[in-house]
C-alpha cells in the first residue's frame, strides 16, 4: 500500500484538487450504449436495482417522417434486458405518430409512459394532438388491466402530458397542456378518469387574469402540487409564471397570489424576451429550484410560499452561460447542468457543468468545472440526466456514433472525486518525457499496482495494461492533447495523473 498511502498522505494539505470525471469503462462500451434502429430518448428513469427504463422515439423508414413510441430496458451496465419486448426494446403504434415526455416507474414494476399522440393529417388541415399513458408490465406487454387495452387517452384537443405524478394510492396526476391551457387531470390505478378531481377530471389552470402553459410538476413534501411553466396572455412578452394545487385541484391561497405566480424579468425595455419555466426539484430543505430561460439560461430559487429566495444569485435569480436542457442537484446543494453544444462544424456534443450551492462554478469539478463529451463525429444530445446512487451521472438522449441518423444513446459519467497528482508524489511510478510527442515511458516499481488505463478528455480508454517495470506505450498516432493515467492498486484505489501529448 505505500504508492498509495504516500500519495494521499502528500496531497491532504492541498486546499483544492481537481476532481476527474470520465465515461464509466464499465457501462457499455467505454460508458456509452447505443441503441440500433432508434432515434432519441426523452426520459429515463432507473429502478432502485440500477435497471435503466428509457422512453424515446423511433422515425419509421423510408423518409415518412412517422414516428413511434419506443421504450428500452438496460441492465446497470448498459446490457439489453432481453426479456423485455424485443432483445430490450418495445414499440408502441398509438395514432398517426406518438412522442412521449415522461415515464414513471410503479412500485410494482409496471412501467408509466405519457405523452402526445398526432392523430394525423385530415382534409382540413394539419390534424389533432391527444393525451395519452400507455402502461406495460415488467417485461414490456401492454398491461391489459390498465384503461383500454393498457393505453389512455385523454381526448382534450391539443394536448399533451408533461408530468406524471403517482400517488401512493395508486392513482397517477397528469401534468400537461389542453386546449391552450395548463391542465392536470387525474386518473385512478385502473386508468379511468377520477370525476372528483377538477371539474370530471380535469383541473384546468387558467382564467382571466392567468394564461398558463405548463412545462413540469412535482409533488411537494406538503402533499402540494407545485406546477411551472409560463403566462402566454400576451405572446410577444412570455413571462416566468407558477402556481400551487391542492391534492382536490384547488388553488392554494398562501401561496403567491391565491395560489399564483407571474414574474416579468425584464419588463422595462425588453418586452419580447422569452421568459419560460421548464423544470423543478424541491430541496430536503423544502425550497425550491427551478431552471428554465430568461434572455439565457437560469435557475431560480424560491421559498415554499412562491417568494424568491434573496441570497441565491441576484435577488433569487441565477443566470448562467452553460449548455442547459437539463438540471440535478446532489445531495450537498451543488448544481449539475447538462446541456449541448457546437463543438464543431456540424457536430454537436454535450456538457455537463457543476456550479456550488451559491451558484458560483465548482473550478474542482474536472479541474474547470465543466465536462465535455463529443462520442461521434455526428451529433450528440442531452436531453435529460439522472443522478445514480453511486455517485455516476446517467444521460439520455441521441447519438450519429452507429451512421448518420440518430439512435438512442445512454451514457453513465463517474463524477466520483479522484485526485490528479503531480510526478513527485507518484512513489513508486515514474513516467517520461511528459509532455511528449511519440513514445511514453511507465517505470513501475511498487507491485501493488495492478492496472494501468490511458483516458482521454471525454472519459474514453486508449488503452489498459496490466504493468510491468518497464513499460512503453508508442502514441505516435495519438491526437495533441491532454489525456489521464489512471492507476489502481490492488485495492481497488485508483489515482491519476494528468499528461499532455504534443
Amino acid at each position: 500500500m505505500k504508492l498509495f498511502s504516500t500519495l494521499f498522505i502528500s496531497i491532504a494539505g492541498i486546499s483544492a484538487f481537481a476532481q476527474t470525471v470520465h465515461l464509466n469503462p464499465t457501462f457499455g462500451n467505454n460508458g456509452i450504449v447505443i441503441t440500433p434502429n432508434t432515434s432519441e430518448i426523452n426520459r429515463i428513469a432507473i429502478d432502485p436495482n440500477g435497471v435503466i427504463f428509457s422512453a424515446g422515439y423511433s422515425i419509421e423508414s423510408g423518409g415518412t417522417g412517422i414516428y413511434h413510441l419506443t421504450v428500452a430496458k438496460n441492465g446497470i451496465h448498459g446490457a439489453p434486458i432481453s426479456n423485455f419486448g424485443t432483445n430490450g426494446l418495445v414499440t408502441t403504434t398509438i395514432d398517426y405518430s406518438e412522442f412521449p415526455l415522461d415515464i414513471q416507474l410503479q412500485n410494482d414494476g409496471k412501467i408509466l409512459v405519457a405523452g402526445s399522440s398526432y392523430l394525423g393529417p385530415t382534409q382540413n388541415g394539419p390534424g389533432d394532438y391527444n393525451s395519452f399513458v400507455v402502461r406495460y408490465t415488467p417485461t414490456g406487454d401492454l398491461d391489459n388491466t390498465f384503461a383500454n387495452n393498457g393505453i389512455f387517452k385523454l381526448n382534450h384537443s391539443d394536448s399533451h402530458i408533461a408530468k406524471m405524478i403517482v400517488l401512493s394510492s395508486g392513482a397517477v396526476l397528469l401534468a400537461g397542456n389542453s386546449y391552450g391551457t395548463g391542465t392536470v387531470s387525474k386518473i385512478n390505478s385502473t386508468g379511468v378518469l377520477d370525476p372528483n378531481f377538477g371539474n370530471g377530471g380535469s383541473k384546468f389552470l387558467s382564467d382571466a387574469n392567468f394564461t398558463f402553459l405548463l412545462w413540469d410538476a412535482i409533488l411537494l413534501s406538503d402533499n402540494t402540487i407545485l406546477c411551472v411553466g409560463y403566462d402566454g396572455n400576451d405572446l410577444n412578452n412570455m413571462k416566468l409564471a407558477y402556481c400551487k394545487l391542492d391534492l382536490s385541484g384547488n388553488f392554494v391561497s398562501n401561496f403567491g397570489q391565491n395560489g399564483k405566480v407571474v414574474m416579468d424579468l425584464f419588463a422595462g425595455g425588453f418586452p419580447e424576451v422569452v421568459e419560460f419555466l421548464q423544470k423543478v426539484i424541491e430541496l430536503p430543505t423544502g425550497q425550491i429550484i427551478i431552471g428554465g430561460q430568461a434572455m439565457g439560461a437560469m435557475l431560480m430559487k424560491i421559498n415554499a410560499d412562491g417568494t424568491l429566495v434573496s441570497n441565491f444569485g441576484n435577488n433569487g435569480i441565477l443566470n448562467h452561460p452553460y449548455p442547459y436542457a437539463d438540471f440535478e442537484v446532489q445531495a450537498d446543494g451543488k448544481f449539475l447542468i447538462g446541456g449541448s453544444h457546437i463543438i464543431t462544424d456540424y457536430n454537436a456534443g454535450f456538457s455537463i457543468t457543476r456550479l456550488n450551492a451559491d451558484g458560483t462554478l465548482d473550478n474542482s469539478f474536472n479541474g474547470t468545472g465543466t465536462f465535455t463529451a463529443d462520442i461521434s463525429p455526428e451529433n450528440d444530445y442531452l436531453q435529460q440526466m439522472k443522478l445514480k446512487n453511486n455517485g455516476h451521472i446517467l444521460v439520455g438522449g441521441s447519438s450519429g456514433l452507429l451512421s448518420n441518423d440518430s439512435d438512442f444513446m445512454l451514457a453513465d459519467i463517474d463524477i466520483n472525486q479522484s485526485l490528479t497528482l503531480s510526478e513527485e508524489n507518484m512513489d513508486g511510478m515514474t513516467v517520461y518525457p511528459n509532455p511528449f510527442s511519440s513514445d511514453l515511458h511507465i517505470s513501475i516499481t511498487n507491485t501493488e499496482i495492478v492496472e494501468v488505463k490511458l483516458i482521454d478528455e471525454a472519459g474514453r480508454i486508449i488503452t489498459s495494461f496490466i504493468p510491468q517495470m518497464e513499460n512503453t506505450l508508442h502514441l505516435h498516432t495519438l491526437a495533441g492533447g491532454v489525456y489521464q493515467l489512471v492507476i489502481t492498486d490492488q485495492s481497488g484505489k485508483t489515482a491519476v495523473k494528468k499528461i499532455v501529448k504534443e
